[in-house]
């Protein structure tokens, strides 16, 4: 039988917020904050998300990784023109009505969405969670996308994100000028952008070291290491952190991704409230 993280690549899986592990680790121990993070905890929700990729190569020996996910998101789209989309810049899922409101032919997973409702995903809701390093059996994996079908994604992704860079450009003075002033360098930087859109190429910048008066082979090892594997410490990287599960089979209605950042939003309150606490305490024990 083989065995697959959790949650496997091009899957969906459900995700629920853990309040205390997505916390800072600075004031992550203190006692309101854990206190405060049991009691929000009760009010969070499962989303279901789509796998893309993951940050570097699976860590068998980290206690966690992360993943890029995309949101699912219930219903009919619509803009949000706060964070530069339309309702063209949706990517549907599963059982839809045709002619969708993006021109687009909807993707379809190995089994049948378990709600039955439309449902899409976009490029801008997308984000890295991080989870703990878990295994299960290949056959739990019931709902992902074909191959075929997550290229289909992927391309769809970048279309969206080139578009949405070029709506942010001519928003800025002066940016469409710039551009034009230097040909084929607009050209470049959108195709550099698009590769890493959806985390596939977003391997950051590696420096040379062809000059490097200090460089050792060693240098090369720690390179290839730190692009390869991504930090994801849960004591060093402050990242939204939870549980996911491939079982989905449940879940009878898809819950909004705003609720989602509303969730994100409580947590960085309490950070802050609790991070004062911290500071108010030890400026009074130097004072005491």
């Amino acid at each position: 039988m083989s065995r697959t993280p959790i949650p496997a690549l091009l899957s969906f899986a459900s995700f629920r917020l853990d309040v205390l592990l997505s916390m800072d680790a600075s004031v992550r121990t203190h006692p309101v904050a854990v206190a405060k993070a049991k009691a929000l905890q009760a009010t969070t929700g499962t989303y279901v998300v789509y796998i893309s990729d993951r940050d570097g190569i699976f860590q068998h020996h980290s206690p966690y990784n992360v993943c890029y996910a995309y949101f699912l998101q219930p219903g009919t789209p619509q803009d949000d023109l706060t964070i530069g989309v339309d309702a063209a810049m949706s990517i549907p899922i599963g059982a839809t009505k045709e002619p969708h409101v993006s021109g687009r032919k909807p993707l379809q997973p190995t089994s049948q969405l378990p709600w039955g409702a439309e449902c899409y995903t976009m490029e801008a809701w997308f984000m890295p969670l991080r989870g703990p390093t878990m295994y299960e059996s290949d056959d739990n994996v019931t709902h992902e996308l074909p191959i075929s079908e997550a290229i289909r994604h992927s391309s769809y992704v970048r279309e969206d994100y080139a578009a949405r860079r070029r709506r942010r450009q001519l928003d800025v003075p002066g940016a469409v000028a710039a551009q034009d002033a230097t040909p084929g360098e607009g050209d470049s930087a959108d195709s550099d952008a698009d590769a890493s859109a959806d985390g596939s190429g977003d391997t950051g910048s590696i420096p040379s070291t062809s000059n490097d008066t200090d460089y050792t082979p060693d240098d090369d090892v720690k390179l290839v290491a730190q692009h390869l594997f991504m930090p994801c410490d849960i004591d060093e990287i402050n990242m939204m952190t939870g549980t996911f599960s491939h079982d989905i089979s449940r879940i009878s209605k898809l819950r909004s991704p705003e609720l989602f950042r509303e969730e994100m939003t409580a947590i960085y309150r309490l950070e802050r409230e609790v991070h004062a606490l911290v500071v108010a305490e030890a400026e009074a024990s130097c004072h005491g």
